[in-house]
């Protein structure tokens, strides 16, 4: 099983029951914890041929954790009263994030259980709720600690994370594409890949809403594959459209963003080539984009980034000029670009040793062989101070926003020169 199926299937996923349907039985064996998006459960447990209701539980309550957590069969029964729907969360999922979580939280939670099971075989027969004991023990911990536990923001980020995971099975992704310009020729030099996510109530949905939550639950690894095996396709589309309009210079590339996560996945490297065989492209028509916050992984980067170019692709460094920047990163790792972040640009207009610096990095990189890209062109004035600085790529807003498939080819299109016919 590769690594992205393997993150899809432990992730929270969200099933419907019918009224009248038997979630679990007293006796089964625990599986999953179960959280109430819409309708009501009711937990009972029978007893010499009497069922007696222990509780009715509505939306964002929890059920089914202490056998899931103590490995122990179900001590009750879980009917749904009307339609419901759950989130699953698995027992897998659960020990993972336990595992992963602060010892003083593994601390609270091994107490939790014990108290709970402790009360529970006490009780000798007595019906106890244990949502009523965990709020219990909260309330004491919130006295001693003077912090609260915040259900609300657990159960929505529990519920973003099952709904990401859908929109991965259903393959509600899309690819816009912001157009990178040659700044000398005032034409199309390639395209940054970025990803939006088309929700069918929310419509699109830019990355800032999910990349960071992808990245927490290693969600990213699926999407970042799909992201490259989308963006190849796209881009053999680019280059088949290019050449029927009659253009004859090389094909535009496209930029694509890789996660930290997927530099520690071990098939990374297989996925990009099969990505790069399906879709029938040349992998020095690729960049694969990735922050200066990888670099810091010193060895580990340094092997990822060889292999890549064994492949064939290019390296581009995003966001140049920001948090960990160092000009020795150019020496130690065998990049082919660097991309200007915007704050950088901003400040070029503002400030004159920053425009220094700017011709400073820019004249270096070229004495290194390797482009420049600069980022977040707003105005005029942006285009102006670079092509003062003798920078050759730019791209923002002010060539551009990012475009779907189609409306970027036709960008490309009518920004670029046709070849001269033959006399």
């Amino acid at each position: 099983m590769s690594s992205d199926t393997n993150f899809v299937n432990h992730r929270p996923s969200a099933k419907n029951f019918k009224a009248g349907e038997v979630i679990y039985r007293e006796g089964d064996p625990g599986d999953h914890v179960y959280i109430i998006e819409s309708g009501r459960v009711q937990l009972s447990i029978d007893r010499e041929s009497e069922t007696s209701v222990l509780a009715t539980l509505d939306r964002g309550e929890i059920f089914g954790e202490l056998a899931v957590i103590d490995q122990s069969l179900r001590t009750s029964t879980a009917l749904c009263l009307e339609d419901t729907r759950v989130t699953l969360v698995s027992r897998k999922l659960l020990k993972d994030r336990i595992n992963k979580a602060d010892p003083i939280v593994r601390m609270f939670l091994k107490v939790l259980i014990e108290r709970l099971q402790g009360e529970i075989l006490a009780a000798e027969g007595k019906i106890y709720e244990i949502n009523e004991q965990v709020e219990v023990y909260i309330a004491k911990e919130r006295e001693k600690t003077g912090t609260d536990i915040d259900r609300v923001a657990a159960y929505e980020k529990i519920k973003a994370e099952t709904l990401l995971g859908e929109a991965i099975e259903k393959e509600q992704f899309v690819l816009f594409y912001q157009p990178i310009m040659d700044l000398r020729k005032g034409e199309v030099a390639g395209f940054e890949a970025l990803i939006r996510w088309n929700h069918p109530e929310m419509g699109l949905v830019g990355p800032y809403r999910f990349i960071e939550l992808a990245e927490e639950t290693n969600l990213i690894l699926p999407i970042g594959k799909w992201v490259m095996n989308q963006a190849f396709k796209d881009l053999k589309k680019i280059q088949s459209s290019f050449l029927e309009a009659g253009f004859s210079r090389i094909v535009p590339f496209i930029s694509v963003n890789i996660s930290g996560k997927q530099i520690l996945d071990p098939s990374f490297h297989k996925d990009l080539k099969n990505a790069l065989l399906n879709a029938k492209v040349l992998p020095q028509h690729v960049k694969l984009e990735i922050t200066e916050s990888e670099l810091v992984k010193g060895d580990q980067a340094k092997e990822w980034i060889a292999r890549c170019k064994e492949i064939g692709t290019q390296i581009a460094l995003d966001d140049f000029g920001t948090g960990y920047s160092s000009l020795s990163y150019l020496s130690q790792f065998q990049i082919d670009t660097l991309k200007l972040d915007k704050t950088f640009m901003d400040q070029t207009l503002v400030d004159r040793t920053a425009l220094l610096i700017g011709r400073s990095v820019i004249s270096l990189a070229a004495d290194l062989n390797l482009n420049v890209i600069a980022e977040g062109i707003e105005v005029r004035d942006h285009l102006r101070v670079l092509r003062s600085l003798h920078c050759q790529y730019g791209q923002g807003y002010f060539f551009s926003k990012p475009k779907p498939l189609d409306q970027a080819i036709e960008f490309l299109v009518h920004r670029s020169k046709p070849k001269k016919k033959a006399a």
